[in-house]
This record gives structure tokens, sequence and C-alpha cells, in this order.
């Protein structure tokens, strides 16, 4: 019986809280799947085997037996190529991904889909994830949106994970593509500074450019011609240091393992800041223009929270099979102080969390 839910990835920051997520609701059917046996078998034996341990190496070149036996994979590390995620969809299994790598995404979006038996779901998380969606919420707010400012403001002190600081002191030292009126046109990371109000209870910020893949996918799938993604950490400094980091080309020694060890080691040494994020969206049309914020803490419980939202809601209703990005299946309820994705199609919802705020 194709039942079995794959976390890829599932002993990690993210992973973990997936896996205990999801194994409430379908426990002994839930796999924290890696490379390292020990580590998944400690933690399934944290979970009073609620939750099960899988051995499985990303970099294998054979597809593994029990795909088979999965009616979900759920990808937490990023990957090399899209073979995996194609021959989950040719399985009849259901794919969902949490990767903010924007040329994974990309090259997810040209899969060809008349092959497929099951849909995939990408941009899943906090950014891309929640973004999208407060994106959706403005763009139904006001449908002749023509520039979309999303911006997001990150908590030093919040335990992001080794893998997640890596993979932003990466994006720091390489220009990006997004859309302006439509057009393709170039930025550098941390460039093209500006004021951002997110509210009574962050301020503002000065926010800089940055290669979330949100502000790709968004042209595409909202039809919005120009659309923009900026950053901010709640400390100042350490933002300021990363602009002129990026404007005096010395962020081409982060990649540097030396350099890269060196600034993860200061980052969790000094533990400033707080566990604070806040993500503000604002829409402009010819006339006017509209903004929502969000408030929390904790970025990567946030994230796996809304990654067992879609997991759920994938489970529980009948997708046709193609290749989506959250945005496309799902929007955000906000009732009572707590969060919930609804499906689209038959608005169904999928309780989130009730830890953040909304405004």
């Amino acid at each position: 019986m194709k039942d079995a839910i794959i976390v890829i990835g599932g002993y990690g920051k993210v992973g973990k809280i997936i896996c205990k997520l999801l194994a409430k609701q379908f426990p002994g059917k839930v796999y924290a799947a890696g490379r390292n046996k020990d580590k998944a078998i400690r933690f399934a034996k944290e979970t009073n085997d609620l939750v099960q341990p899988l051995v499985f190496d990303m970099h294998q070149t054979e597809i593994p037996s029990w795909l088979s036996d999965a009616k979900l994979v759920m990808m937490c590390i990023d990957q090399p190529n899209t073979r995996f995620i194609q021959a989950c969809l040719q399985n009849g299994t259901a794919y969902i991904d949490i990767t903010a790598d924007r040329h994974f995404l990309t090259e997810a979006e040209k899969l060809e889909t008349e092959n497929i038996l099951a849909p995939a779901v990408l941009s899943v998380g906090l950014i891309p994830g929640l973004s999208n969606l407060l994106a959706n919420h403005v763009k139904a707010l006001m449908p002749a949106v023509h520039q979309l400012d999303i911006d997001v403001l990150l908590g030093l002190g919040d335990d992001h994970g080794e893998a997640a600081l890596k993979w932003m002191l990466d994006q720091t030292h390489s220009s990006f593509m997004i859309y302006e009126e439509g057009k393709k046109v170039w930025k550098i990371p941390f460039s093209d500074k500006k004021w951002t109000n997110f509210g009574t209870l962050v301020g503002k910020k000065h926010t800089y450019r940055f290669p979330f893949p949100d502000q790709l996918t968004l042209y595409h799938t909202l039809k919005i011609p120009s659309v923009s993604t900026r950053i901010c950490f709640d400390s100042n400094f350490i933002t300021t240091m990363f602009a002129w980091f990026c404007r005096w080309k010395l962020s081409r020694l982060l990649p540097l393992p030396f350099i890269q060890q060196l600034f993860l080691f200061l980052l969790k040494k000094w533990n400033i800041g707080s566990k604070q994020f806040s993500v503000h969206v604002s829409g402009y049309d010819e006339t006017s223009n509209k903004s929502v914020t969000i408030y929390g803490e904790e970025e990567s419980v946030i994230t796996a929270q809304v990654a067992a939202s879609v997991a759920n809601a994938i489970l529980t209703n009948h997708f046709n099979p193609d290749i989506y990005h959250i945005d496309q299946l799902f929007r955000l309820n906000y009732q009572e102080g707590r969060l919930y994705l609804e499906v689209k199609q038959n608005k169904n919802i999928y309780y989130i969390c009730d830890s953040i705020r909304f405004r």
C-alpha cells in the first residue's frame, strides 16, 4: 500500500519539526531519511518510534526501491539536479520542497508534466512560502497591482541552522536576475537600500536586495510586472556590514571555507539579536497601495509548520498532477489569531500556527 511519508533531511533542524508534526496525524508512517544511519535511529527513538528511520543518500545514482511505497516525499535538503523529483512524480509520489535555491526551482518549473502522476508543490516555507501567500493576499486586495515589494527581517538570535547560514553567505557574491516592468534586469545582493516600515513591533529598517526566488516565481504565477525582495537583520550593524562587504566586493571571500567558518562562529558566539522575523509585502497600482505584515519568532519552526500544513492538504485532497508553487494552490486564512492554509479549489483549511501576528 502506498502510504509512507518520507522526509529527506528528516533529522535536520527543520526536518525534525516536520516529522514530529506529521507523525501526530500519521503515526508510524513518517520516515526521517538521510545518509547518517545513527542520527536517523537516534531521532526515531526520541519520538518513541512514531517516526521511523530510513537510510538514503541523495547522491546515489539508483532510484530507491521504497519510492513505490511512498505516498509523499518532503525534501528538506538542496539537490544538484531535478532527477529525483522526476522519479517521484513518475512513480505517482507527491512531492514537496522547502528549498530557496532559485536555480533548482527554475529547472523544476521546466520539467515536462505529461508523464507525471502526482502533484509537486514548490516554494514552501517562510521565504519562499509565506511571502508568496502574502503576495497572493495583496493581489486579491488590488487586482491591478503592477509592483510588489517584499521586505524580510530575520532575527540573528534565532537558530537558523548551519546549512541555512551557509546558503545565505553563498548568495552574497554574485549578481542575480529579477523582473522590472516585465523586463529582465540584474541586481547585486545588498544593493538598492530603502526604508521599510515593519510597523510598531519592529519599526523602520533599511532593507537591501537579496536573491530569494519568490521575486522570480511571483512574476510568473501572479503576473505582476515588477517584483522585488529585500532583506535586513534585527541588528543594524550586521545588515550594514553585509552591505559594505557586497559594495566593496569583499563578499567574494565569503564562500572560502575558512572565512565562512569564521563568520558562522562569530554569529553564534556573539549571540546578538532576537528570534523574531517579519515579512512585509506592499503592492502598488496606478492610484494607491496596500500592504500586509506578519510577525513571529523562530523561522525554522514556521517553515516546518507551513510545510506540514501543505503536506496535510496534499494527503487529504485531490490535486491534478502538475508542478505548482504554493500560491497557485493555496491562500492564507487568518481567524481569531490563528493562521490557516486554505485550499483554493474547495476552501478546506489546515491549521498552521497561532504564534504569528497578522496586520
